[in-house]
């Protein structure tokens, strides 16, 4: 390897670009890649990464759509921020906020993309570890509403649903609700 600051901001950007998805998703790669909408929102994020990373003089060895189907070739795979989550571990996503947030500071840029899905990764950590707290995603537009997870007093166990992805992508509206019990 040739340019290991090339090698280290792509595992960075892909770390900053796929966990964070696959959390609030609860997917594997395949059932994001499986799912448009998320494949496009993956590609904005990637991109806003990308323009940082250029802006402050790192070139990337590898193209962000090739390594986007590379990525999305490991269908089975479970990223390590939704295991985490699974086991009722802290998520580990502030060390890639903070990076990316010093870096377009340097480079004088935002990241809008990045900085919204970050956001609502911040509340779902949160709600994940608030005692009492349950996170429900429903689909409106389903017959049923699905749902993603239920309490566990301290922590949250994931129901997984088969298709839960792919119902919710199809959905024209979901929303994030918290209760106390």
């Amino acid at each position: 390897r040739d340019d290991i600051r090339g090698e280290i901001w792509t595992k960075m950007i892909n770390s900053l670009v796929w966990n964070p998805i696959a959390t609030l998703t609860l997917a594997t790669l395949g059932e994001i890649g499986a799912a448009p909408d998320a494949v496009a929102l993956a590609r904005r994020m990637m991109a806003e990464a990308e323009a940082v990373a250029r802006a402050v003089g790192a070139s990337l060895p590898a193209p962000a759509e090739e390594r986007i189907a590379w990525t999305l070739s490991l269908s089975r795979h479970r990223m390590s921020m939704l295991q985490d989550l699974e086991r009722g571990r802290a998520l580990e996503y502030g060390v890639l906020h903070d990076s990316i947030i010093e870096m377009r500071a340097i480079a004088g840029m935002e990241t809008p993309t990045i900085d919204a899905v970050m956001a609502l990764l911040a509340a779902v950590a949160a709600l994940a570890w608030s005692p009492g707290a349950a996170v429900v995603l429903v689909a409106l537009t389903l017959h049923e509403p699905v749902a993603l997870e239920q309490a566990d007093h301290r922590r949250h166990r994931l129901l997984r649903q088969p298709g839960a992805l792919r119902q919710l992508a199809h959905s024209q509206t979901v929303f994030l609700e918290q209760w106390d019990e």
